[in-house]
């Protein structure tokens, strides 16, 4: 019976701390200036490496806008804070109760005093440009056209900011989640395979090779292989001029797909 009570005391700790609303949505009870600043210092010191100091995004996802794929109310942002999201680089947290909805309460802060970061160039004139002279659709898909090498870019206007756009362009091997490295193989029969890396284990290696095909490797039929973590993307740096970079990440900044970021 003890053994009951321990239990459920312990289920009673690890529960969310909420508030019910008149509309049946679940609020967070810990919104004062000392719940923000303490959300602050958690998010500085455990989420800031990818998603910004301030929440504007880096190698994690632009949190400003305030629109969430995962789930826009509290119980969702505590919810997608507490679980993390299965198959991205977003991955749970130790933290619960309190502290993680002063998590939530900082992130909220954050969309609450974000106008957004500006872009000065022209949408237009940047679609132009990525189906052309910049060849983005060789590799990356828009608007159900384009190659499947590299990330989906349907939504990234709501997932990276327009200054990490530009760095991508700019710098692409800067930054290289690894889900985006390349695996280069040999087969114990002599043939060269290379591809996206989209999942490994300790026995098999799944990839996306260059004509978009599906190939699963047994690494057992290897002879060599190498994980590369530079990007495969060259950088336009000198490719492309100041303005039509601007132009380029104007049009990227207006594919937001319903549902935006996380």
């Amino acid at each position: 019976m003890r053994g009951w009570i321990v239990l459920a005391c312990a289920a009673a700790l690890a529960a969310p701390v909420c508030a019910q609303t008149g509309h049946g949505v679940v609020a967070n009870s810990f919104t004062s200036p000392e719940d923000v600043a303490a959300g602050s210092r958690i998010f500085r010191s455990h989420c800031a490496s990818c998603h910004g100091i301030d929440g504007s995004g880096g190698k994690g996802p632009d949190l400003t806008p305030g629109v969430y794929r995962h789930g826009s109310e509290d119980l969702d942002l505590y919810n997608t804070i507490s679980i993390g999201i299965p198959g991205s680089e977003m991955a749970g947290t130790f933290f619960q109760g309190k502290q993680l909805w002063q998590i939530v309460a900082f992130v909220r802060s954050v969309t609450a005093r974000s106008d957004g970061e500006q872009v000065t160039g022209d949408a237009k004139r940047g679609a132009t440009l990525t189906a052309g002279k910049g060849g983005c659709l060789q590799c990356h898909m828009a608007g159900g056209e384009g190659g499947r090498v590299g990330p989906s870019l349907d939504d990234i206007g709501a997932a990276r900011s327009p200054s990490h756009l530009k760095t991508a362009i700019l710098d692409p091997s800067g930054e290289v989640l690894p889900i985006h490295w390349t695996f280069r193989a040999k087969t114990k029969k002599g043939e060269a395979i290379s591809g996206r890396r989209l999942n490994e284990d300790t026995f098999s290696v799944q990839l996306l090779d260059s004509k978009d095909r599906l190939v699963s490797l047994a690494k057992s039929d290897l002879e060599s292989y190498e994980i590369v973590k530079i990007s495969s993307m060259p950088s336009y740096k000198g490719m492309l001029t100041d303005s039509e970079v601007d132009d380029i990440v104007a049009y990227l900044v207006s594919l937001r797909r319903r549902g935006a970021v996380q």
